[in-house]
């Protein structure tokens, strides 16, 4: 790659392209975990919203496609594990994650998991009256 001081100035276009050929290979593939905040979901059924922690933050898009195939929906608070990639808005020049999968953080996870599990056995039947069995009165074992 090139200097990026050349004997001749880029224009902003050629720039924003350098920069945002550089930032997408870089970070095909990331998990970042933080907060969300300011969530909003318009009309388009894309997700808009910021990812931050103590010290940053970061803005962060789930298109409409992705958001129908997500098990996990941010929420305004919450804490989560948020895989995708880094894209550069040329017109505004600005970047963001692009998220593909969200998952709950932490012990929100493991709820999650439970809740998930839950909710199988019950489709199961396995907590149906009927299937119970009473304890003997003097077990074997």
């Amino acid at each position: 790659m090139s200097s990026l001081i050349e004997n001749s100035p880029l224009t902003v276009t050629s720039l924003t392209a350098r920069i945002k050929q550089m930032l997408e290979q870089g970070f095909a593939h990331v998990q970042v975990s933080g907060e969300v905040s300011r969530l909003t979901r318009p009309a388009s059924g894309h997700l808009y919203f910021t990812i931050k922690d103590a010290h940053a933050a970061i803005s962060a898009v789930v298109w409409r496609s992705a958001a129908l195939r997500l098990k996990q929906m941010p929420e305004e608070g919450g804490e989560f594990i948020f895989t995708g990639h880094l894209s550069l808005y040329e017109p505004r020049g600005t970047y963001q994650l692009v998220i593909t999968r969200v998952e709950a953080a932490g012990a929100g996870r493991l709820a999650a998991e439970f809740e998930r599990r839950k909710q199988l056995f019950s489709e199961r039947g396995w907590f149906d009256p009927d299937r119970k069995l009473s304890p003997p009165s003097l077990p074997k074992h």
